[in-house]
């Protein structure tokens, strides 16, 4: 869609809810008031994102009015509060300020809630939200208990209780809390979300992904949610049950927002969800009735590598059901309309009857070369900031100091460590191959806990690779919008090419990173 469009759309769209936040219905409900509220938010969230009409700033201080609005009516309203209170924690993450206004918005945010905290003593609103600018378990717990001896039948003071006692792991005691807060209200999603977490980190799944479920379906909008549709959803694999892979996918197919442009994308997510899992319990007609549904949402959306990549799931699908020769077709299709995710092809188990046919192999061949194209296009050409870091194991190093050879970096935040270490080990891996080649150094944001740091890359993934511990300010001299992110610098330290992003198919992700890291080194030795 173009941008003049969207942006059409979003003022269309915007400006009533907006206005209808600020100002609602009189014979509204506090419930309704909190879910028109939340849900006008979302879509002010999602127009931000087209930086020609909003940025983080305008989103923070527009949304802000809008709860504060409704909080002129519904002042006790824990919802609203709470999220209020949340668009200053993203306005803290936003990736465009520096660090230094990030530590002044934080000690701000902080102040402001503990300030309230000591004028209101008594009230459970106000120490629940200084509870929640808290990170440390104890002193939690103890404005939990505090909470609780002001009201002891409070649901967010057993809530916040049950909460601290999962945060130090003293799981019996959260489990009786959040089952207490649970039966004083039973509407709320947040205590449901809590119990079901604590039950998953316990591997005990059976009692986790009702609790999930229910959560996903009580939370006022998808996105508030959306940890507890993960939750059910890592439930369900463990249990090997599909049924309930396809009631998670029933429950989010009816939470979808219709009011903003995003949903059609959720909405074609969900529909391959569940074609995903009818298929497994082997229902072709059901599976055939959302691919359907898909191919209507990306005949509306006009992408056209959405369209191509849907045309490999329907080939996928052929195969599976033994339906060769129109797996084929529909693969040539994918290939005209600028298909490049040739490893999907190569490693997708559905093809693996069709790898030893000529004209797949011949598929694969442009769809190759597309993707080398695509990764060696619009090269960067810019120099690379100099930077002096030290490594987790106490090493400096300095980036002007490595010129005369190609560096590759692979920058991540603590925050998806898991996303980060995977990526590594990738590089890591190709490294084996080319010795002397190049230097290689990870570079991650947010280790403050070098232990958790060892524990994860040292002793889960086992690598060996030095990472230098950067903060924000690296990440944004370097124009870091989006982690994992790989980036090649050439002999003389300019920046060349790079990749964003990671993916889910392990054996086919590793495969496309090698061949790029090749593509990107043989172009550079042609210089």
């Amino acid at each position: 869609m173009k941008r003049w469009m969207i942006g059409i759309l979003c003022i269309v769209l915007l400006l009533p809810a907006t206005i209808q936040a600020a100002h609602g219905d009189e014979d509204e409900t506090q419930a309704e008031c909190e879910r028109r509220t939340i849900a006008a938010a979302y879509r002010l969230k999602f127009a931000m994102y087209d930086g020609d009409i909003f940025n983080w700033e305008d989103y923070v201080r527009v949304a802000s009015k809008m709860f504060n609005n409704s909080l002129e009516k519904y002042p006790e309203s824990m919802e609203l509060n709470e999220r209020l209170q949340d668009l200053t924690f993203d306005r803290v993450k936003d990736e465009d300020i520096s660090e230094r206004e990030r530590k002044s918005l934080q000690d701000s945010l902080d102040n402001h809630y503990k300030n309230l905290y000591e004028e209101n003593p008594k009230s459970i609103l106000h120490i629940y939200l200084y509870s929640r600018t808290i990170y440390d378990g104890k002193e939690n717990l103890r404005l939990a208990d505090q909470m609780l001896k002001i009201d002891k039948n409070s649901y967010w003071a057993n809530e916040a209780a049950g909460w601290s006692y999962d945060r130090l792991r003293q799981c019996d005691k959260a489990e009786k809390y959040l089952k207490r807060a649970i039966a004083i209200d039973s509407t709320k999603f947040d205590a449901y979300s809590a119990l079901a977490r604590s039950y998953l980190e316990n591997k005990r799944y059976e009692e986790a992904f009702p609790l999930a479920l229910k959560a996903y379906r009580l939370a006022l909008h998808p996105r508030l949610g959306s940890n507890d549709y993960g939750n059910a959803k890592v439930s369900a694999m463990e249990l090997r049950d599909k049924e309930l892979d396809i009631q998670i996918e029933r429950a989010a197919l009816q939470k979808i927002t219709p009011e903003e442009e995003d949903a059609l994308w959720y909405f074609r997510y969900r529909a391959e969800e569940i074609s995903k899992a009818y298929r497994i319990i082997e229902e072709p007609d059901s599976v055939y009735r959302y691919i359907a549904l898909m191919e209507t949402c990306c005949e509306l959306l006009d992408q056209p590598w959405s369209k191509a990549r849907l045309l490999c799931d329907k080939a996928c699908f052929e195969a599976w059901q033994g339906n060769n020769e129109e797996a084929l077709e529909l693969l040539e299709q994918a290939a005209e309309q600028g298909f490049r995710d040739y490893t999907y092809i190569e490693t997708n188990s559905d093809l693996a009857g069709l790898q030893e046919e000529g004209r797949l192999k011949e598929l694969i061949i442009p769809m190759k070369e597309t993707a080398k194209k695509h990764a060696l296009s619009n090269p960067i050409n810019e120099t690379a900031p100099d930077f002096t870091l030290v490594s987790t194991d106490g090493d400096t190093v300095t980036l002007s100091d490595l010129k005369g050879r190609i560096v590759i970096l692979d920058f991540w935040s603590m925050c998806c460590g898991s996303v980060g270490a995977y990526t590594m080990m990738i590089v890591e891996k190709y490294l084996e191959g080319h010795p002397d080649e190049f230097y290689f150094f990870g570079v991650g944001n947010g280790i403050t806990d070098l232990e958790a740091f060892k524990e994860l890359f040292r002793e889960e993934w086992k690598i060996e690779a030095p990472v230098l511990i950067a903060n924000q300010e690296v990440f944004d001299e370097y124009g870091i919008e989006g982690t994992p992110y790989i980036l090649l610098i050439d002999k003389q330290g300019n920046k060349t090419y790079c990749n964003i992003g990671y993916g889910k198919n392990k054996v086919g992700y590793t495969k496309k990173i090698h061949d790029m890291l090749d593509w990107w080194l043989e172009e550079l030795k042609k210089e």
